[in-house]
């Protein structure tokens, strides 16, 4: 059964860098030597690509074995990462659900964070307990939010087509001053032996 292991809101005020608001992250499925560095690199991937998400499109930025979903409103990016083989459109629902509801509790409280929300990241970590092992239940939403689901284009890429000319993702984390030393070697000793860093 595939399932979410990822959801992040990451506000993109106008002119301004892409700030990570909150996130939650289901590393259950990785080794406890891998969980830590799993759940950092899920972070990362998310600020660095929702802060490239174009507005008012659905995207769909592939990886390995994972698809990282993103849906950006007014500046807010909602996203999702999931493994392949999880329902798009129920991806979509949960970015959708994930959206509303922040927004209908916050408004735009969002454009004054400059750094995570412990109170987000409890929200997150609730819709992924909820939506994440269940797809069933993340279509369902898809009737209330329909309107934002199924009304916009999406844009599939890989990660290397999120890239910047000259850019590659092994660059990207070694740059980060978000990832430990820990994650970093992980990712590189993942690459030099040809295997999914995650």
């Amino acid at each position: 059964m595939s399932k979410l292991v990822g959801a992040g809101l990451v506000g993109c005020p106008p002119g301004l860098e892409g700030v990570m608001i909150g996130y939650a992250t289901d590393a259950s499925s990785f080794s406890i030597f891998e969980k830590n560095s799993a759940s950092e690199l899920l972070a990362f991937l998310m600020q660095s690509f929702g802060k490239r998400a174009p507005e008012g499109e659905r995207q769909v930025v592939e990886h390995e074995r994972y698809k990282c979903y993103a849906y950006k409103h007014n500046g807010l990016v909602g996203q999702v990462i999931a493994e392949a083989a999880y329902p798009e459109e129920a991806a979509f629902s949960v970015i959708a659900k994930m959206l509303h509801d922040y927004l209908e509790r916050h408004g735009d409280a969002w454009k004054t964070l400059s750094r995570l929300d412990k109170a987000t990241g409890d929200f997150l970590h609730s819709l992924l307990t909820k939506y994440g092992h269940d797809s069933a239940a993340a279509t369902a939403i898809l009737a209330v939010e329909k309107r934002l689901v199924s009304s916009t284009p999406t844009s599939a890429k890989t990660v290397e087509g999120m890239l910047r000319p000259g850019e590659t993702l092994e660059g990207l984390i070694s740059s980060s001053n978000h990832l430990s030393a820990t994650t970093k070697a992980a990712v590189q000793a993942a690459s030099l032996s040809g295997r999914s860093c995650c």
